[in-house]
């Protein structure tokens, strides 16, 4: 590894990104700081419902791809999406590193979410039709672990399909250690399209299709940081969305909460023509893999 920054290492084979600082421990670091113990819930202001429907619409693109008989969803939040698999007749399985959206998930689908992380869930070799790692590779601490791990739980010719926060899109290389995507210490490496293709090479993935367009993540990624390089508090107006019990440093002053709302709208259309813009030049705040299972790789 050699120094990238003073808060990431670069591997110089591979060219991923590691964070220097962890949590020691992940499963009580996710199940105190991301989900509310109760309802197992982020966000406040309606905006579960706007998750919600992101799923969905997250279902309905992957249908096109099906149908799936066995789904597995690895960091499932709160199986919002495996709920609409399991509606459409598919069995669902998931995994969960927070115990309190491991209780919501399991609730609303009427099964048990894994506890823990998807190595240890030891699911029966090639039994999934679909694998879906959204948002999740970055959060690991063995990212080839769960590579080899998903060859081995996916039937062959069946279908992964990944998202992660680009880090070497232009809004990352343009304002620095601003970008929202950095995500320290909750991301633990950060990937961009190259090193992560490569990686799912070796892994015996062949990637079928690549997005960059995301409106859920690209839009609000850029305006959080923008707002971050204007000398807002970091990340204020993402703390601000969030419920008040994971917010751990407690509110920000009033002026300083009305002027992070003020600054949002009057850059929210700009940001998201942004996002739009660069996510076709292949350039967004995440992007996306479509794979299927090539070949087995060696499970020792």
């Amino acid at each position: 590894m050699r120094t990238f920054s003073a808060e990431l290492l670069e591997c110089p084979g591979c060219g991923v990104l590691a964070s220097v600082e962890e949590p020691q421990d992940l499963r009580a670091h996710y199940s105190e700081t991301f989900y509310t113990e109760e309802e197992g819930e982020r966000f406040r202001f309606g905006l579960e419902s706007v998750i919600k429907c992101f799923r969905r619409a997250r279902f309905r693109r992957l249908m096109r791809w099906g149908p799936y008989r066995r789904v597995l969803d690895v960091g499932t939040d709160r199986g919002w999406f495996l709920k609409f698999f399991q509606d459409a007749g598919a069995e669902v399985f998931g995994t969960q590193m927070s115990a309190p959206a491991a209780r919501a998930a399991s609730r609303r689908l009427g099964r048990e979410i894994f506890l823990g992380d998807l190595p240890d869930a030891r699911f029966p070799a090639a039994s999934m039709d679909l694998v879906c790692l959204y948002n999740v590779l970055e959060h690991v601490r063995e990212p080839r672990v769960y590579l080899r791990e998903i060859n081995r739980v996916l039937r062959p010719g069946g279908v992964l399909v990944i998202e992660a926060p680009n880090a070497r899109c232009v809004t990352a290389r343009l304002f620095g250690r601003h970008w929202l995507g950095w995500d320290i210490p909750n991301h633990l490496h950060h990937f961009n399209p190259a090193s992560l293709r490569a990686l799912l090479e070796r892994h015996g993935f062949t990637v079928l299709k690549e997005s960059h367009w995301s409106v859920e993540f690209g839009p609000f990624h850029i305006l959080q940081t923008v707002l971050n390089a204007l000398g807002l508090p970091r990340n204020q107006l993402y703390r601000l969305i969030q419920r008040e019990e994971l917010r751990r440093d407690g509110r920000a002053p009033a002026v300083v909460c009305a002027m992070s709302l003020l600054l949002a709208a009057l850059l929210a259309a700009p940001c998201g023509l942004l996002s739009l813009l660069l996510s076709l030049c292949r350039q967004g705040e995440v992007f996306r893999f479509y794979c299927r299972k090539s070949a087995a790789v060696d499970s020792g």
